[in-house]
């Protein structure tokens, strides 16, 4: 599937590139699909028609996305019109909701990762006017590995010295599979 025309806050890619989530139709801010390249499995977060998702970037192989509520839309101290986050919610990769920061009257304004921490900039509203409050910082504590694939080496008697790849996740689906392209070039001479 090629998915083309995303806006760049439409979209958020995995640091390491194997994972993309998106919205998958323009306007449509209900739905996002997380889409893992390596695999091809696709997963799907939506929420109630009153509400929007907002995507916002992973934390190890973890979707990091907020929720807006419409009710909620107002004006930040400037006068510009804004829809902020109402909570945020991490989704590992087997689709569970594994962690979610929500405050009572507090409202995510925007919310940034860099290294491994994300910055929720905050705000508290007063009638139709949302104002910036303090920071709130959400860290990752668990130590990244540098591979999840090891080489490893072994001896038998019948074959000797051999190399295997390991995989510490294991392997979900062990069936060997024929992956066909779905646009060929041929260029022929002439």
């Amino acid at each position: 599937a090629i998915i083309e025309g995303l806006d760049a806050d439409e979209y958020v890619i995995a640091p390491n590139g194997n994972i993309i989530a998106y919205t998958p139709e323009k306007g449509a801010n209900n739905q996002i699909n997380i889409l893992y390249l390596s695999s091809g499995k696709e997963q799907t977060v939506s929420c109630n028609n009153e509400e929007e998702l907002v995507p916002i970037g992973f934390i190890g192989n973890d979707f990091v996305y907020g929720v807006k509520n419409q009710h909620d839309r107002g004006e930040d101290i400037s006068g510009a019109k804004i829809t902020p986050m109402y909570k945020v919610e991490f989704q590992d990769k087997n689709g569970k909701v594994v962690m979610t920061y929500e405050q009572f009257n507090t409202y995510i304004l925007n919310a940034r990762i860099e290294d491994n921490m994300i910055t929720l900039d905050r705000g508290e509203k007063d009638g139709n006017t949302y104002s910036h409050m303090d920071h709130d910082y959400i860290t990752n504590n668990e130590e990244g590995s540098e591979s999840k694939v090891l080489l490893e080496s072994y001896v038998t008697e019948l074959k000797q010295s051999q190399r295997r790849l390991a995989f510490a996740d294991g392997i979900e689906d062990t069936e060997p599979k024929i992956h066909k392209a779905d646009h060929l070039t041929v260029k022929r001479k002439t």
